[in-house]
């Protein structure tokens, strides 16, 4: 296969998330919570409130069946919490507790303060370059930044 910009644009980005991902986990910010846990919390922090195990498992690309259990995990660790569907008698809505935002907050702070800490290797000057180089490439052409 050709090495080519693109391919090592790739493998740049690829390594700098993954070694942030890694330094957040060793750091103890995710409280031994798995990354697929993580991603999963995560979204359900991003979605406008509760959400039913059924709508999860499709924003999340899972089978439903994953989705009961990485929801039983997260219940048993006190992270999530079943409520019944105020519209619908028979089904349950999932909500993080006051603990997973907690989580969330600093597994956030450590992954900021580890691409910080990357950024500081670099003057004030370049800094800027990379984030204007990265803005041209990832912004939508016209679009407001």
């Amino acid at each position: 296969m050709a090495h080519d910009s693109s391919t090592e644009l790739l493998d740049l980005v690829h390594t700098l998330l993954h070694t942030v991902r890694r330094e957040t986990m060793s750091s103890g910010a995710n409280d031994g919570v798995t990354p697929g846990q993580l991603r999963f919390l995560r979204m359900l922090q991003r979605c406008d409130g509760p959400q039913r195990p059924g709508e999860l498992a499709a924003r999340l690309d899972l089978a439903p069946r994953s989705v009961t259990t990485k929801v039983d995990l997260a219940a048993a660790e006190g992270l999530v919490e079943r409520r019944p569907d105020p519209t619908d008698r028979r089904a349950t809505l999932i909500a993080l507790t006051p603990a997973a935002e907690q989580l969330l907050d600093r597994v956030v702070q450590d992954r900021a303060a580890g691409a910080a800490a990357r950024l500081a290797r670099l003057t004030a000057e370049e800094q800027a370059q990379l984030l204007a180089l990265l803005h041209r490439i990832v912004d939508e052409p016209g679009a407001p930044r």
